[in-house]
Formats: C-alpha cells, sequence, structure tokens
C-alpha cells in the first residue's frame, strides 16, 4: 500500500509540473518586430506608439521598434512598419 502511495503521489507530481510548464509556455508571446507596445500584436496602436515615442521621445523602448533592423529608431522605421499594416 504504501509503495502505490509513493507512485500515485510521483504521478501527481510529475503531471502538476508537466502541466505548469506547458501552460507557462503556451501564455509566452514571441517578440514580433514592430510590435512596439508589446500587446503580442502587429497592429495600428503600435503605429502610434512608435510615432509617439519618435515625435516626443517618451515611452519605453523596445527592441522590436527597430523594425528596419538598422539598429536605430527613427522615421524610417516608421514608414517601414505603415507599409507593412496597409499589406495586412
Amino acid at each position: 500500500m504504501k509503495k502505490i502511495k509513493t507512485v500515485v503521489a510521483g504521478l501527481v507530481a510529475a503531471t502538476v509540473i508537466f502541466a505548469c510548464s506547458v501552460t507557462c509556455f503556451a501564455d509566452a508571446n514571441p517578440w514580433r518586430i514592430g510590435d512596439c507596445n508589446g500587446d503580442g500584436y502587429v497592429n495600428v496602436a503600435d503605429l502610434v506608439t512608435l510615432k509617439t515615442y519618435l515625435k516626443n521621445n517618451y515611452g519605453k523602448y523596445r527592441s522590436t521598434m527597430d523594425v528596419n533592423g538598422d539598429g536605430r529608431v527613427d522615421d524610417l522605421d516608421y514608414d517601414m512598419l505603415y507599409r507593412m499594416l496597409l499589406r495586412g
């Protein structure tokens, strides 16, 4: 009986650990180029966030703001993001 309880406890523990790891990784959003506000989507809100950052140098810098990958966040990134959104 003691051996069965030990095996069952081990199986329960393994199931809980597996379920938690799957849940944690399923919720993690990969970084997407153009996701300037960090919400997991690339849409018009990101364009507004990028424009605000460029105009006022206000807001949190994110590496995903560098849309064209040149190492700087500037109007070229804004233009590229705008074209990306127009294409859908």
